[in-house]
């Protein structure tokens, strides 16, 4: 058995400095995550998108793709109009019996809601009774939003409407029937315009220009047989304008070059 001395640590010593330290190098993972980590400032070169920033929906994109590409005119003349003169073709050209939807007035609400939503010139005309030929008044989307507002309290009624529409909003929230007669008062106000069938497209036009959404359409005998929304009249001109050339020759042109919209605004406060 052999003991170290003191006479030996010098020399080991020196031994450990003079032998070179293990050299230990990066392994590839540590080496691979330094070559790709960013500082901090190289990570506001590219800040990430706002949250308010929003990619457009499909319809949105559809819709502005329609608008930049318009799709060509291929659309076939309609032996019905061609050669024609559009202030010649009658309201009872284009109108359709499904247009006309009626339902009593004491309907409940949900009723002519369901077919609200089923009409294809989006109204419902309310008469008195069964037998009645002349509506009472018209229930659109605009009635049904009034009454939704009353009846989650959102509505400002006038003072002397108020407890009716606490009477309504108690009601329809208690899951009580609700009739229209009940909600006549909140159903709007505007004039129930008729014409003949036999009535032109340029005095239709003039009417719905002047603010009326809709026309009844009746025969000689008063009876309505059609219904002519603003709608309905764009979608005849877009549809059938290629049997006009003087209403095809506006399709490409822009408002401004039609003068739409160039009078000044004036406001009042």
């Amino acid at each position: 058995m052999s003991f170290n001395t003191d006479s030996d640590i010098p020399s080991k010593l020196s031994e450990a400095k003079a032998s070179p330290s293990p050299h230990r190098s990066p392994s590839s993972s540590s080496t691979s995550k330094a070559s790709h980590r960013q500082s901090f400032t190289e990570g506001f070169r590219n800040p990430p998108p706002s949250p308010r920033h929003r990619h457009p929906s499909l319809a949105q994109a559809a819709i502005q793709d329609l608008l930049i590409h318009p799709p060509s005119t291929n659309k076939h003349q309609d032996p019905k109009f061609v050669g024609r003169e559009w202030r010649d073709i009658t309201l009872g050209e284009l109108i359709s019996a499904e247009d006309v939807s009626w339902i009593e007035i004491g309907g409940s609400v949900e009723e002519a809601t369901l077919m609200l939503l089923q009409s294809s010139t989006g109204v419902v005309l309310v008469r008195d009774e069964a037998s009645a030929t002349s509506p009472t008044f018209c229930f659109d989307y605009n009635d049904l939003n009034a009454y939704l507002l009353t009846v989650v309290g959102v509505s400002r009624p006038e003072s002397d409407q108020a407890t009716l529409f606490h009477d309504i909003m108690t009601k329809a929230q208690g899951g009580a029937r609700i009739s229209l007669r009940e909600i006549q008062t909140l159903c709007s106000r505007e004039a129930i315009v008729k014409l003949n069938s036999d009535v032109n497209l340029a005095q239709g036009i003039e009417k719905l220009g002047s603010g009326i959404h809709r026309i009844l359409v009746t025969e000689p005998a008063g009876n309505v047989i059609g219904i002519i929304s603003q709608l309905r009249m764009v979608e005849f001109f877009w549809n059938e304008g290629i049997n006009f050339p003087t209403i095809d020759r506006l399709n490409p042109v822009s408002l401004q070059e039609l003068g739409i919209g160039l009078r000044p605004i004036i406001s009042v406060q």
